[in-house]
């Protein structure tokens, strides 16, 4: 057996195969990270809604409390 490299990439050469194409090792895990991308997308999908549902929770609150100094004025 014996190690070729070459432009990045590296295959295992065997006398008796194919070379055996070997990504390098940010390659080998290509699965893994795009499903942590995947899952940060979502989450940052959720943390939008939150902002959102944050910012309408505020606008009722602020609402709620010029109502109360109106009435309070009364």
């Amino acid at each position: 057996m014996k190690l070729m490299t070459g432009l990045g990439m590296s295959y295992l050469q065997t006398d008796d195969s194919f070379p055996e194409w070997r990504y390098g090792p940010e390659n080998e895990y290509q699965e893994e990270i795009r499903q942590l991308k995947a899952e940060i997308a979502k989450l940052k999908i959720c943390l939008d809604e939150s902002k959102q549902r944050e910012e309408i929770a505020r606008k009722v609150i602020d609402d709620k409390n010029r109502e109360i100094e109106k009435l309070r004025r009364l």
